[in-house]
């Protein structure tokens, strides 16, 4: 992939400031919800869309028909007819080669996915925005696809009205939002049975130990410092991301760190001694030995790779 030019930003962490990957962003036309035809979308950011770029929002991307390639972070994944692809704020995208394109994409803010009823809010968050093992997708067949388009075309016509109580047409999407991802969780191809009972304990357990690495990676590494919050024992947790992620609770920590490590690398002139302060290693060389055991390579060599 082509390496993109970006602009230097600042960033302090602990009272120091480093450099962080600036790439373009997208913003949605409202404050809180969009919907709007990909096919539209493509001909008016043709040359965007093929640049890596991320958005400071959720982001869902139906594809009904069409074919081409979409590149999330460092994997590329093949769209088809019925893709479902769920992004969460600053998952770094690209779409190459689009052809015969049809379908609509949604876009909303974290406020807006806390509307959602707790519990569904969860399951939405672990299994489509936050997975433990790499990036949510499924496929909506023709069948289900028929089931789901009257909320789609009621979120359509609700977009195009002004509405005088914002907070009335919030809680109105974000209601319609609720019933598609329930329907999409149903009856979505999705390659793993591992959710089916997301109401147990377990399942809340392994949810709540999710966010929390996506909230704190960069202050804790250890598993310790989770299973103190989530009050669990070590053993429990990780019976429990083996269920539901077929992975131990180090493994999806240091998976978050590393993914981070490697945008800064690729889209940053960051040198490696300050990624690894930014990430919270007090020192550099146990960050590049988890680097290098975790991705086959030193970060020297990652960078040099990927230009």
């Amino acid at each position: 992939m082509e390496k993109q030019t970006l602009e230097t930003k600042k960033i302090v962490h602990n009272n120091i400031s480093y450099l962080q990957y600036d790439l373009a962003t997208d913003q949605a036309k409202t404050s809180f919800f969009d919907i709007s035809d990909i096919n539209a979308i493509k001909e008016l950011r043709q040359e965007g869309l093929q640049k890596m770029h991320f958005l400071n929002l959720y982001s869902i991307f139906w594809f009904y028909s069409g074919e081409g390639t979409h590149i999330v972070d460092f994997d590329e994944y093949e769209i088809g007819q019925g893709t479902v692809f769920f992004l969460s704020p600053k998952r770094i995208r690209a779409y190459r080669n689009l052809s015969n394109v049809e379908g609509v994409a949604m876009c909303f803010p974290e406020d807006f996915l806390l509307k959602i009823d707790n519990e569904l809010q969860g399951r939405i968050k672990t299994k489509m925005f936050y997975p433990a093992n790499g990036f949510a997708h499924c496929k909506i067949s023709e069948a289900a696809k028929e089931k789901m388009m009257p909320i789609v075309k009621l979120m359509q016509e609700a977009s195009a009205l002004q509405y005088e109580d914002k907070s009335l047409q919030a809680s109105y999407f974000a209601s319609l939002l609720s019933l598609l991802l329930i329907d999409m969780i149903r009856l979505g191809e999705w390659g793993d049975s591992s959710f089916s009972n997301v109401s147990s304990d377990s399942f809340q357990v392994y949810a709540k130990f999710v966010q929390m690495v996506e909230d704190y990676y960069i202050e804790h590494h250890a598993v310790k410092d989770y299973i103190e919050k989530l009050g669990v024992s070590q053993t429990t947790l990780n019976q429990y991301t083996q269920q539901y992620a077929k992975t131990t609770p180090l493994k999806i920590i240091n998976n978050r760190i590393i993914l981070e490590a490697k945008r800064l690398l690729r889209y940053s002139t960051t040198r490696t001694k300050q990624i690894a302060f930014y990430l919270g290693f007090k020192d550099d060389s146990y960050f590049i030995k988890l680097f290098k055991r975790n991705v086959g390579m030193s970060p020297v060599e990652f960078r040099q790779k990927k230009k």
